[in-house]
């Protein structure tokens, strides 16, 4: 990876950017390692060096780089809060507003949870996704 010339990796698959947090820790290469994450490995070593492997960890809200800091003091400095807004074009009519349940995006969505879960409310619900509204 070395041969390649880039000033950092950001990395926005899970799985991908603890693998490559565990061999700069390890290491491997020098590069930083930048990703948006929801959660981190429970502790051990290999969890240690996961964490330490990260140059800087995004949380997409307050609460949960808060939650991530409170778990994991040691990356109080290396986390920081981006609030990317809508991941996918949403077609809103603020015209007519209505009340609903909004879940928007493209990647790793339970749509069948939300749905089983919308089933016990009397809201409305609208999915937006790559593909357009669901109603």
């Amino acid at each position: 990876m070395t041969k390649f010339c880039f000033d950092a990796i950001y990395a926005t698959n899970h799985a991908t950017a603890t693998g490559l947090a565990f061999l700069r820790s390890a290491g491997l290469f020098r590069k930083p390692i930048v990703a948006p994450l929801f959660a981190l490995p429970p502790g051990g070593r290999i969890s240690k060096m996961i964490r330490h492997g990260f140059s800087e960890i995004i949380g997409l809200s307050k609460l949960q780089a808060d939650m991530l800091i409170r778990r994991y003091p040691e990356i109080v400095n290396r986390v920081s809060v981006q609030c990317w807004g809508w991941d996918t074009n949403v077609e809103h009519n603020r015209r007519n507003p209505e009340n609903f349940v909004l879940s928007a995006g493209r990647t790793m969505r339970d749509f069948r949870s939300f749905c089983v879960g919308m089933k016990h409310t009397a809201a409305r619900a609208k999915i937006y996704g790559p593909h357009g509204c669901l109603d």
